[in-house]
This record gives structure tokens, C-alpha cells and sequence, in this order.
């Protein structure tokens, strides 16, 4: 499939062309977890808005009724189409956060004392992936510790040996995780 993006956004478009394999492209979906999406959930989030102070409503409202129901049909249409997919999570698999950066540890310690209890840890039900988006079997997961999904994890080495050469990232915290992980990208 050939995509001429000087025909969709005209001249002042710096893309041309672009061929797309279906079979060399994967969706990546970064960070799409209970606790990191909702204070209605006890976690993450939750904690992380006693620290704001900001009325995350409107965030909340867009990712339950804009966010989710479009991811979900563009992993629709990539399962359909037997296209690879691949889920990124952030959480500590570490009781004691000894995975974690020490600024990072720092952060999560600073949300558990808000929260009153542990937070971000790999087993909990809030770190989970929304049901909406579960991998399916067969489905690469990769845990990650930090915004990027290609610091220190197995992503880069997946995709490669997959022969993946086009992504297409999505997720919900675009000026922190996706951007991380775009510029960053191998």
C-alpha cells in the first residue's frame, strides 16, 4: 500500500511517499493500563492526583470515550488482518522497586505515601492492561520502568528480529511516554 502524503496534506507536507507492508508493520500500544487511566481505580493515578491537584475529569472522560473505543478498533483491524502487535506496560516487577532508577523509586515512594499503600507494582490489578485492549495470545508484552519503551527493554530486539520496519505507537500520554519512546525509536 502506497500512501502520497503530498496529496493529503499538500505541499508544505515534508513526507512523500510511503510504502507500507502490512506484513512489516506493527502496532505498538504503550502504556494503556487501569491505574494509570482512571482515579476511579486505587493506584496510580489516583495517588498522582492528591500530588497535582488537577481536575483530571476531562482526561479521564476522553480516554474512556475517545481513546479506548479507537485503540480498540485499531487493534481490530491489525488482528483482522493477522498484523503484529505488541503491548507495552510500565510497573516495578520488584517488591522493593530494585528494578526501578532511583529517581523513579524516589517518585513511586513519594505516590505510596500519598496512596497509603504500594503502587506500580507489575501484580496489581490497576497495573493491568484495560480489558478493552488485553493482549490476545500470542501477543508480545514488554514491561518497561521508565517513559521510554526501548530503554533497557527486549522492544527493539522483538521488533527487529520480527523484520518490523514501519510502527505505528499509540497510547494516551503523548507528551511523555509516546514521545519518549518516538524519539528514541531505533
Amino acid at each position: 500500500m502506497i500512501i502520497d502524503y503530498k496529496k493529503i496534506y499538500g505541499d508544505w507536507s515534508y513526507a512523500g511517499e510511503l510504502d507500507v507492508d502490512p506484513q512489516k508493520t506493527a502496532l505498538v500500544i504503550i502504556d494503556m493500563q487501569k491505574g494509570m487511566l482512571s482515579t476511579d481505580v486505587d493506584g496510580y493515578l489516583r495517588a498522582y492526583s492528591k500530588i497535582l491537584t488537577v481536575d483530571l475529569t476531562y482526561f479521564m472522560n476522553r480516554v474512556k470515550e475517545q481513546v479506548i473505543p479507537s485503540l480498540a478498533r485499531l487493534l481490530a483491524h491489525f488482528r483482522k488482518r493477522s498484523m503484529r502487535v505488541y503491548h507495552v506496560w510500565c510497573a516495578s516487577g520488584d517488591a522493593g522497586l530494585g528494578d526501578m532508577p532511583p529517581a523513579k523509586a524516589k517518585w513511586i515512594r513519594r505516590l505510596e505515601a500519598v496512596a497509603g499503600h504500594e503502587v506500580y507494582r507489575a501484580w496489581q490489578p490497576e497495573m493491568q492492561i484495560v480489558d478493552e485492549l488485553a493482549p490476545s495470545r500470542g501477543e508480545p508484552v514488554v514491561m518497561k520502568r521508565l517513559a521510554c519503551s526501548f530503554w533497557k527493554t527486549e522492544l527493539e530486539f522483538i521488533l527487529r528480529n520480527a523484520g518490523v520496519q514501519t510502527l505505528v505507537m499509540t497510547g494516551v500520554n503523548t507528551n511523555g511516554c509516546l514521545f519518549e519512546t518516538f524519539v528514541s525509536a531505533p
